[in-house]
């Protein structure tokens, strides 16, 4: 069931608690929705995903009412009141570490930390974490994730630097950094990601650096990588002339703003 861009739609009685859905979209609705939210997912213990997503007047989620949930293998949460210094439900993701594979997080800006809860979903293999504007650092327990595979993070506008001892884990094939507008170099912590298979930069206004080439280098796996709307860095990636052009021309495939170098 998908219920979604209905800024105007009111809550519908009768679907306070249908009983035999597989997937839940509940996205960009009306006033009210939030009241049905938890009859409708304790009717629905067979959901293998739900999206629960940017529903303005949302300020509180039942602890217990994800951990019913025994079958969901994708969940897309977040974009509740602004007013919030907490994500609401955060308490029950942990239920989820058995079965949840795919998870999309999206925040607002006066959340200052991520929710401490996700380093128990040890079964993770995607993960999206976007608009936690308020957030100046990466928890250390990233790296307890360890079986996620897909990582991307956006949005991260307070984030002055990635931290040298940024913990990645090291089953990460594919890694996504997106509208970072205030780093200027990654890290050589990279070095760790020895499963990485494609990289891809977005958006990051400043960034000019990326690790040394000894660490570029080490990252056997990496075939391709992605630069997009990243000015100061594609300057400095040019074939052949940019200072950061050694640092990439092993790799096969090298794409800025969809062009292959």
């Amino acid at each position: 069931m998908l219920i979604g861009d209905c800024p105007n739609l009111r809550p519908i009685p009768s679907l306070d608690g249908p009983s035999s859905l597989t997937e839940l979209e509940i996205e960009k609705v009306g006033e009210g929705w939030s009241r049905l939210l938890p009859n409708m997912l304790q009717s629905n213990v067979s959901l293998c995903s739900l999206t629960i997503l940017n529903i303005p007047d949302l300020i509180w989620i039942q602890d217990d009412s994800l951990g019913r949930l025994n079958c969901l293998r994708e969940l897309a949460i977040g974009g509740f009141s602004e007013k919030l210094q907490e994500f609401p439900g955060s308490s029950s993701i942990r239920y989820l570490s058995a079965s949840l594979l795919v998870l999309k997080l999206t925040g607002w800006e006066k959340l200052k930390s991520l929710p401490h809860q996700l380093q128990f979903l040890t079964a993770l293999e995607e993960l999206t974490i976007e608009g936690f504007q308020g957030v100046e650092a990466f928890p250390e327990w990233l790296g307890n994730l360890s079986s996620l595979k897909r990582l991307y993070l956006s949005g991260f506008g307070k984030l002055k630097s990635l931290p040298h001892q940024l913990h990645l884990p090291s089953t990460l094939e594919e890694l996504t950094i997106d509208n970072f507008h205030e780093i200027e170099a990654l890290p050589d912590s990279f070095r760790n990601l020895s499963s990485l298979g494609c990289l891809s930069i977005q958006f990051c206004d400043k960034l000019m650096y990326l690790p040394s080439v000894d660490v570029m280098r080490s990252l056997s796996k990496l075939i391709r990588m992605n630069i997009e709307g990243c000015p100061l860095l594609e300057t400095r990636c040019e074939r052949e002339s940019g200072p950061e052009w050694s640092k990439i021309s092993h790799i096969p495939f090298v794409n800025i703003n969809d062009w292959l170098i």
